[in-house]
């Protein structure tokens, strides 16, 4: 008698421990499964805007007569543009050289360019940037930037059918000459990998000549 009831209580056991076996596994693969859990709301609320595209704008040019301006003219990227006789070439365009290429309207010395009185004085550099990531022209634009605390305006314009990028650096009172204002031009409809670079500093009342240069550019290949 008493083997028969050792013998019904470890069936018992046997039948409770299946029935907590099959419930855990029941939890594990069905109520505990990912597609079941929810998400935080902070997570799942959130909605990540894309970049919002600086507004466009066209070129403040003034409709100069530019017919016995000279031209610069570069067969290596295939482009050309013209520029005001009195001002003057100097160096040879290049990768990464920021002051290797130059047009000038003053005479020498430089150093009258900062001191005493930068009036009436500008530099336009010009380079070709090289940009392997393939990043937005304001983002390589934020990136070569040496005034990252100065307001800066972002304006779109469209250069002989490839979409540029015009900035605005805004005036500083401790530096009289140093607003600048430059123009991002893609060598590539298709891609940012080669940015054209013109840049201009020195007395902003001449700064639509940058905008008259850039209104004559034209890709030649």
């Amino acid at each position: 008698m008493q083997k028969h009831q050792g013998f019904s209580v470890v069936i018992i056991l046997i039948i409770i421990a299946l029935i907590a076996g099959g419930g855990y596994w029941l939890w594990q693969n069905k109520l505990g499964s990912p597609a079941s859990k929810s998400v935080p709301a902070s997570v799942a609320d959130t909605n990540i805007e894309p970049p919002t595209p600086p507004p466009s704008t066209s070129l403040e040019t003034g409709n100069p007569d530019t017919s016995n301006w000279k031209t610069y003219r570069n067969e290596e990227y295939g482009f050309e543009f013209k520029y005001p006789t009195e001002w003057t070439k100097e160096g040879d365009l290049d990768v990464g050289g920021k002051d290797n290429f130059e047009l000038i309207n003053f005479p020498k010395p430089r150093t009258s360019f900062i001191k005493p009185d930068p009036s009436g004085k500008n530099i336009i550099d010009m380079w070709v940037q090289n940009n392997p990531n393939n990043e937005t022209l304001v983002e390589l634009v934020e990136f070569l930037s040496d005034f990252e605390d100065d307001k800066k305006e972002f304006l779109r314009v469209t250069i002989d059918g490839h979409e540029a990028l015009k900035t605005v650096i805004g005036e500083r009172s401790d530096i009289k000459y140093s607003r600048i204002g430059s123009f991002h031009i893609p060598l590539s409809k298709s891609n940012n990998l080669q940015v054209l670079v013109l840049r201009i500093r020195g007395d902003k009342t001449n700064f639509n000549t940058l905008d008259n240069i850039v209104s004559t550019f034209r890709f030649t290949k």
